[in-house]
């Protein structure tokens, strides 16, 4: 979500905001990691994203490699090419995982981690996204309470075989989603 608040915002000079004219655009070069991911292809989205900012005038580069740690579970161990492309990237490199990664690769990353979010936040964050469409959350305000009263009782219980089934970015796309549905 925090990618993508960026990408919307920072397009050099065609973005909305003034403010953001004098900086350089953000393009996002997204690999959606799983335990069949190779190291060629992290290497060949890494690669198309160096000579896009090459290419482009104010423009940076970011490969996201989402889910990241899905990556970890293949036979192939695709993230060894990270060690090479960590050294003097070009580019910025954001890897998004539900999972503690090998420490040879977070040794030059910052690592997030956040708490469970409690029920307040969950519904924050629902009255949040939704009021960014004014309409959607005329219609849907009432209904922001019990979506986020569900999917935090589904979010906490769910058992340990079940913990990559359900995550917060679910509930962040559900509303997202109703935004869009509800806000014409």
């Amino acid at each position: 979500l925090c990618l993508q608040v960026l990408a919307s915002n920072l397009q050099g000079s065609a973005s909305a905001n003034p403010i953001w004219h004098e900086h350089p655009a953000l393009h996002v070069f997204a690999y959606q990691c799983s335990p069949l991911s190779d190291s060629e292809s992290i290497r060949h989205q890494f690669e198309m994203a160096v000579r896009f900012q090459r290419q482009s005038e104010r423009v940076r580069s970011v490969l996201l490699l989402d889910e990241v740690g899905l990556a970890e579970h293949s036979p192939d161990m695709p993230l060894k090419v990270l060690h090479e492309l960590l050294v003097s990237p070009e580019i910025a490199i954001v890897g998004i995982s539900n999972w503690v990664l090998d420490p040879a690769k977070m040794n030059r990353a910052i690592c997030l981690q956040r708490p469970p979010l409690s029920l307040a936040d969950v519904q924050r964050t629902g009255d949040a996204i939704l009021g960014m469409s004014p309409r959607a959350y005329t219609v849907l305000r009432q209904s922001v309470a019990p979506l986020s009263r569900a999917f935090h009782m589904l979010y906490r219980r769910r058992s340990a075989d079940q913990r990559d089934f359900l995550g917060m970015r679910d509930f962040y796309s559900l509303m997202r989603l109703l935004a869009q549905v509800y806000g014409g």
